[in-house]
């Protein structure tokens, strides 16, 4: 078994990268890589990798993956979009598993192989199809959130249809009627998803309340991985199946306050659990069957691929959903489901499904898992097609509810400065959300009713959670400079024009920073500092506008890096209109009383003569040579106050 998941790994690693270079979506690396292995298992003798071992990997990698789509859903993103989603998609299910049957009829299989297929390929890919859509940067339209709603309802539809099959396909000791074979499966679902829905939705949060208090990553990740393969577990007791209860774990658990936090940790383990499935999909690959079939599996895949995307295309249609968003189905929904592995593995163990049938079917999946993401770059050029011969029809104002989140402030990072601010901002009325990855300072500050996600804020499913699609500023302010770098790269990723505050204690972090056009730069030390010396200097009777222009003009060199550059002051604002004046020997104002003719509405907050600063200037006070002067004022008055003081230069 360690030579399978060091050979799966590798394999996986060169192929991904072969597609990233390719930029195609990785999982087509994965599946390719499983067919060279599956290959290179049968031409070279040394190396034996049992199929049995193989399933087993894929078996497990589809419940975590499902488990991890199930927690991407949202049932918010479901309601707009319900009327496709949900009848759209059932109807659809209903009609292509039909067709699949007519199909596999057609092809001289039997009634049981027929409903096999039928079921296997009434879905579509969800993790296909999402990876297509991020890889293009298509996520978050209407379009996309229709095809990932539809493909989800076709999971849990083809999961039940499954659930039935088990029962109904197997013959069974006595004689039972017709209606307890197809209502039994179908009340045992029932009963579980009930159980889940009133049980599971606040039993699931508690406990990862509880473990959260504890502020570990890992206990969280085991609390994470242990719930869904323990319903898993319980699911399938019930004989409905082991990844039906992980998806349905996952989607109960989704619109929790953890279901994000859930996500960002398992997401690690389901990519490592996607390569598993993937390459093993791959793996169990019969190429000597591949190569005696090709035409039909070529025939067969485009029928059943565009079977499915072509109703689904037309039911868009029907529903009032115009535009792109038919084009989209027809194009983007062809790779089926990885639902379809389970649908012949089950299928393969009641010995319902022959060798050839189940190597038909596996060849058909793969062949559109891997077109399928070909394919979609075909829906630019269809749809301007589409649109040059005006047979779109007129539109059907479809909308989806606005975020909940926008025109906010983002507040990510760790420590006091972020609490601060939430604090301060919500007194203020105006609208903040929080990323807080400490459990403790989340509940603080969900006590206080301050809006917070909880979770890591590098992540970007959690700054996605936190509406930065939408938002109006980002500030970074994390305790460490690469925690700000990290946040600020995948807040850029997800919104590029998004505007930024950021915190930084040295000149090589601010620059840095200027790389990902952060213009607004704070340095806290710096501003503490700041504040402690103005509180000091008016303590020793320093008059306030003193006190302004020297921490202007201190603000004005720390910060002239990013003012260089032409971008806003860090502090808040543009330059300002003071100075430093260096006086030279030649200068005009040198042994002279510094009158208010000659300052003409310039003022002097200090004089630096040596090592000594003196802000409490005294009449008889005459310019030396070498003297510093802390000039203030309008731009106009401090330029003539320049002049007077001949060559001097200024720092």
């Amino acid at each position: 078994m360690t030579g399978i998941l060091i050979a799966i790994v590798i394999a996986g690693l060169v192929g991904g990268l072969i597609m990233k270079k390719l930029h195609q979506p990785l999982l087509l690396g994965y599946i390719l890589a499983g067919v060279f292995l599956s290959i290179l298992n049968r031409q070279v003798e040394s190396i034996s990798i049992s199929v049995d071992q193989i399933q087993w990997l894929a078996d497990v990698g589809v419940a975590l993956l499902l488990f991890s789509v199930g927690l991407e859903f949202s049932s918010k993103d479901l309601l707009p979009i319900r009327n496709m989603a949900l009848g759209g998609a059932l109807l659809q299910v209903l009609l292509t598993f039909l067709g699949g049957m007519a199909i596999g009829r057609m092809l001289d299989w039997g009634l049981v192989p027929s409903a096999f297929l039928g079921a296997a390929i009434s879905s579509t890919s969800t993790a296909v199809v999402v990876k297509t859509l991020a890889a293009r940067n298509q996520m978050g339209s209407l379009c996309s959130r229709t095809m990932i709603g539809v493909s989800i309802v076709q999971d849990l539809a083809v999961i039940m249809l499954l659930v039935v099959l088990q029962h109904v396909c197997v013959p069974t000791e006595g004689h039972q009627g017709w209606m307890v074979r197809y209502l039994t499966p179908l009340a045992k679902g029932g009963i579980f998803l009930v159980m889940m829905i009133w049980g599971g939705r606040p039993a699931m949060p508690w406990l990862l309340k509880k473990v959260a208090h504890l502020n570990s990553q890992e206990l969280f990740l085991l609390s994470i991985t242990a719930i869904s393969l323990g319903i898993g577990a319980l699911s399938q007791s019930l004989g409905l199946g082991f990844s039906f209860g992980a998806f349905i774990a996952g989607i109960v658990l989704s619109d929790s306050d953890y279901g994000k936090k859930a996500l960002y940790e398992v997401i690690p383990v389901r990519d490592l659990f996607s390569l598993l499935f993937f390459v093993s999909i791959g793996m169990l690959f019969d190429f000597e069957f591949v190569r005696a079939n090709w035409a039909m599996i070529l025939l067969l895949s485009a029928v059943t691929a565009f079977l499915r995307s072509g109703l689904l295309s037309g039911l868009s249609y029907f529903f009032g959903y115009r535009n792109v968003i038919p084009v989209a189905m027809l194009f983007g929904m062809l790779p089926t489901s990885e639902i379809a592995f389970l649908v012949i593995s089950v299928g393969l163990s009641l010995k319902t499904l022959g060798h050839d049938h189940y190597s038909m079917i596996l060849a058909v999946v793969i062949v559109t898992m891997l077109g399928g993401p070909l394919a979609n770059t075909l829906v630019g050029p269809a749809y301007n097609w589409w649109r040059k011969h005006g047979i779109s029809g007129a539109v059907k104002k479809i909308t989806t509810p606005l975020p909940e989140l926008s025109g906010h402030i983002l507040i990510a990072g760790s420590g006091a400065i972020p609490r601060e601010l939430a604090e301060l901002f919500v007194r203020l009325n105006m609208p903040c959300v929080v990323v807080e990855a400490d459990y403790r300072s989340f509940m603080a500050m969900r006590e206080k009713n301050i809006r917070i996600v909880f979770g890591a804020p590098q992540e970007e499913v959690i700054l996605q959670a936190a509406g930065v699609e939408n938002a109006a500023l980002l500030i970074a302010a994390s305790a460490h400079y690469q925690g700000n770098f990290d946040i600020i790269r995948s807040a850029r990723m997800l919104n590029p024009t998004l505007r930024i505050i950021a915190t930084a204690d040295d000149d090589d972090e601010l620059g840095m920073l200027h790389t990902y056009k952060v213009g607004e730069v704070i340095r806290p030390n710096f501003e503490a500092g700041c504040r402690i010396a103005a509180r000091a200097m008016g303590i020793l009777g320093m008059e306030r506008h003193k006190i302004n222009a020297a921490l202007d003009t201190m603000r004005s060199a720390k910060y002239q890096e990013s003012l260089a550059a032409g971008q806003e002051n860090a502090a808040g604002g543009s330059a300002p209109d003071s100075c430093w004046v260096r006086i030279t020997g030649n200068s005009t104002l040198c042994g002279k009383e510094l009158t208010e003719q000659l300052l003409d509405g310039a003022g002097i907050a200090g004089i630096l003569r040596g090592s000594v600063f003196d802000g409490a200037m005294t009449a008889d006070y005459r310019p030396q040579p070498g003297d510093m002067l802390l000039v203030y004022g309008e731009t106009e008055s401090v330029d003539k106050l320049r002049k007077l003081a001949c060559r001097a230069s200024t720092i």
